[in-house]
């Protein structure tokens, strides 16, 4: 009976440290400084990058609640931002290596008061292509 009282709570505590750990922005992973090009979803585009760590562009101070956390192969983000007639929920999937070539899935269901919501998933694959044009501004400044 003693045993299982003491093991019970070392395997629950094992399950728990599988989970992915809650982090903050700064301890996400910084994708390499540099342009990259990307494609997803028929279109095409690049963008520069400073070194920043993996977030959602635009959402500082835009989110009521933004969650980062490691995952098997990647991160993942999850953001509540808007609020009163709009709000927009988010989850994105980073998987591969930031420092040559990764993926983001994100899915988003956009609510607006008095109309259906809008759902949207969306797949882009990025590559690293070299150091960014002289004069180009950053793309992932908030």
């Amino acid at each position: 009976m003693i045993r299982a009282l003491i093991v019970i709570p070392l395997a629950a505590a094992s399950l728990a440290a599988c989970a992915p750990r809650p982090l903050g922005r700064a301890d996400m992973p910084r994708p390499r400084a540099g342009l990259w090009e990307w494609v997803g979803d028929g279109r095409r585009g690049e963008v520069c990058w400073t070194g920043q760590p993996l977030h959602i562009p635009g959402s500082a101070g835009a989110c009521s609640t933004i969650t980062y956390a490691l995952a098997a192969g990647g991160a993942e983000i999850d953001a509540v931002c808007g609020g009163g007639q709009v709000v927009s929920r988010t989850h994105m999937v980073f998987t591969g290596n930031v420092q040559s070539a990764y993926a983001v899935d994100t899915h988003n269901n956009l609510a607006v008061a008095g109309k259906p919501p809008i759902v949207s998933d969306l797949h882009a694959a990025f590559r690293f292509a070299g150091p960014c044009p002289p004069g180009r501004a950053a793309d992932d400044v908030n």
